[in-house]
C-alpha cells in the first residue's frame, strides 16, 4: 500500500493532467492555498503533506476527485451525470449541450499532438445529428414525449428548437470535425432512428406528412456527408483537416460508448436515455474501454478511404432503408 507522500505525488500528477495548458501549476497552487512558491514546491514534491482543507480547495479548482486515492475499494468508479429535469426540460437540455460543446472545445484547444475520439455507434452519433437541426429536434422530441405522457403536442419542424440551440449544435458539429475520429457502425445503426419515425407516425404524433419526408431527406443528407468523409478519409472545417475512419462491425456492438483521449487526458462517455450520458475519467476504467475498442476494431472491417464493395453496400443499404420507410409512410 502506498504511503501518504506517494499518494500526494500521484494526486499532483492527476492535477497537472486536468489542465490543458502546458504550464507549471506551482503558481496556481501558491495563490489558491495562499502560501509561498517554495511551500508550493514542497507540496508538489511530497516533502510537505497537504491538509484536508487544502485538498478540498485544489479538488474544487481543478475539478478532480480524491475518491480514487482514498477509496477502500479499487473497483469503485466515480461517474459524472447531469440530469435533464423534465419540469424545465429545454433549459436543462441546453445546459447539457453547452457542457458537451465546452468539452469539445477543450480537446480542440489542447496542445497535445494526439487527440482522438472513438465512437461505438449503436445509434447515429450525436455529432452527425447536430449538422441537421431537424434530426436533432426529432431526437429531443421523442425522448421528451416518452417521459411526458400528458403532453399531446405533435412534432413540427418549425417550432421545436430555438435558434440558440441550433447555434450550439453547429458549434458541436464543427468542433467534432476538427478532431481525429474513429467510428464503428453496424448495418443496424440507423434502425433505431428509423423505428422512432415509424412509431411516432403511426400513433399520429407528426404535425404533417411533410415533416416525415423532411426527416427522411435529412437522414439521406446525413448519410451523404458520412459517405464523403469515408471516401476522403478525413473531415474538414476551413483549412483544418482531421482523420476519419469508419469501421463496420458484423456483430452487435452491445455498448454505446464514446471514448476520447489526448496526450494529457482520457474520458469515457456512456450513452444514457438516448440523449444523455454519464462520464468518467477513471484511469482503470478508461484503459479497459480503450482495450474494448481496440478489440472491436480488430474484428471489424475498415470501409472508409477505399473504393471497396463493403463501403458501397453499406451506404446503398442505408439509403434503401430510409427511402423504403419514406415511401411506405407517404402512401
Amino acid at each position: 500500500m502506498k504511503n501518504a507522500k506517494e499518494y500526494q505525488i500521484l494526486f499532483f500528477e492527476k492535477l497537472k493532467e486536468s489542465k490543458s495548458e502546458n504550464i507549471n501549476p506551482v503558481y496556481d497552487i501558491a495563490n489558491l492555498l495562499e502560501i509561498s512558491i517554495d511551500a508550493a514546491y514542497r507540496r508538489l514534491r511530497g516533502k510537505t503533506l497537504l491538509d484536508f482543507h487544502e485538498i478540498i480547495i485544489l479538488c474544487k479548482y481543478y475539478n478532480i476527485s480524491i475518491d480514487e486515492y482514498v477509496s477502500a475499494n479499487p473497483y469503485e468508479v466515480k461517474f459524472q451525470y447531469m440530469p435533464i429535469k423534465r419540469n424545465d426540460f429545454m433549459e436543462n437540455y441546453k445546459i447539457y449541450m453547452k457542457s458537451l460543446r465546452n468539452y469539445l472545445k477543450s480537446v480542440v484547444n489542447d496542445p497535445s499532438k494526439h487527440k482522438q475520439i472513438l465512437f461505438a455507434a449503436t445509434d447515429i452519433p450525436i455529432f452527425h445529428l447536430c449538422k441537421f437541426p431537424i434530426l436533432k429536434a426529432f431526437k429531443v422530441y421523442t425522448w421528451h414525449k416518452l417521459f411526458e405522457k400528458s403532453d399531446d403536442s405533435k412534432f413540427s419542424s418549425e417550432d421545436i428548437i430555438s435558434s440558440e440551440l441550433v447555434d450550439i449544435f453547429k458549434d458541436i458539429s464543427e468542433l467534432y470535425d476538427k478532431i481525429d475520429s474513429i467510428e464503428i457502425w453496424t448495418s443496424e445503426t440507423i434502425d433505431t432512428f428509423l423505428g422512432s419515425i415509424k412509431y411516432f407516425y403511426e400513433i399520429g404524433y407528426f404535425h404533417s406528412s411533410e415533416d416525415v419526408a423532411l426527416i427522411c431527406d435529412q437522414l439521406n443528407a446525413l448519410m451523404e456527408v458520412l459517405k464523403q468523409y469515408g471516401e476522403k478519409g478525413y473531415k474538414q472545417v476551413g483549412n483544418n483537416k482531421s482523420t476519419f475512419q469508419l469501421f463496420l462491425s458484423e456483430t452487435d456492438l452491445e455498448n454505446n460508448l464514446i471514448y476520447a483521449e489526448t496526450d494529457n487526458s482520457r474520458i469515457c462517455f456512456i450513452k444514457l436515455y438516448s440523449i444523455n450520458t454519464i462520464s468518467t475519467s477513471n484511469d482503470i476504467f478508461c484503459k479497459e474501454i480503450k482495450l474494448w475498442f481496440d478489440s472491436i476494431i480488430n474484428k471489424s472491417i475498415l470501409i472508409s478511404g477505399f473504393s471497396q464493395k463493403q463501403f458501397v453496400l453499406f451506404f446503398k443499404d442505408a439509403t434503401r432503408k430510409i427511402n423504403n420507410l419514406k415511401n411506405s409512410l407517404m402512401c
